[in-house]
C-alpha cells in the first residue's frame, strides 16, 4: 500500500490531491521498479471558492536504495479527475524526491 499526497500552487489556483492504493515492485539488486493505482480524493480552489472531486492516478517509476530510505528517481503518472460530472483525463504528472518507508 502506498499513500500520495500532492499540491500544485499555479497563478492563484491551488490544487490537492490525497490518494492511497496497492503499489507492486520488482525488488533488483541496484533499483526497484514499481507500479500502482491510486485512488481518491482532489480540491481545486481560486480566490477563495474551491471544489472537490475524485482523483486517480495510474503510473509508476523507479527507486533506487533499500532498507527504510530511498530515492525515487523518476516516478510518471497519468491523472484523472471528476469534479461535479466534469471529467479531466489529460494530465501527467512527472516526479523525484525522497521515499520514506515504514
Amino acid at each position: 500500500m502506498t499513500a500520495d499526497f500532492s499540491q500544485v500552487f499555479n497563478y492563484g489556483v491551488h490544487y490537492t490531491t490525497y490518494t492511497f492504493g496497492p503499489e507492486i515492485h520488482a525488488h533488483l539488486p541496484i533499483v526497484k521498479p514499481f507500479a500502482h493505482v491510486l485512488l481518491g480524493g482532489a480540491k481545486a480552489s481560486f480566490s477563495g471558492a474551491s471544489t472537490s472531486g475524485f482523483a486517480m492516478y495510474f503510473g509508476g517509476g523507479i527507486d533506487a536504495g533499500h532498507g527504510a530510505l530511498a530515492w525515487r528517481v523518476i516516478q510518471f503518472d497519468w491523472l484523472d479527475t471528476r469534479f461535479s460530472g466534469m471529467n479531466s483525463s489529460k494530465n501527467v504528472r512527472a516526479s523525484t524526491g525522497l521515499v520514506l518507508r515504514f
